[in-house]
């Protein structure tokens, strides 16, 4: 069920648990293709890194590590090189260490 930002700020003066009513940042991507990369690609995504190598049409893509972390977005270009549009911080965080 939709929460507005009203009732959510009057949730966090009671309840430290609200987190469990905001959905996560990739659902918003729910049309999007997505595509999953190695960890090594994910590393090099993560660094902003352009991807080369990878048979995808172009356009837009939702970017997943193989262990289901949300990377960001990407662009593919004509001539598939997977270009990072957004690189989650989280994503970054996690893969440095």
């Amino acid at each position: 069920p939709m929460v507005t930002l009203d009732a959510l700020e009057q949730l966090r003066d009671i309840d430290s648990h609200i987190e469990a009513l905001l959905l996560p940042t990739q659902a918003m991507l729910a049309d999007w293709p997505t595509t999953v990369l190695g960890i090594e690609d994910a590393r090099r995504f993560c660094m902003g890194q352009r991807l080369a190598g990878h048979a995808l049409k172009p356009g837009q893509y939702a970017c997943f590590g193989d262990n289901g972390l949300f990377l960001g977005t990407s662009q593919v270009s004509h001539d598939q090189v997977l270009r990072p549009t957004r690189v989650m911080t989280s994503a970054q965080q996690q893969l440095a260490g």
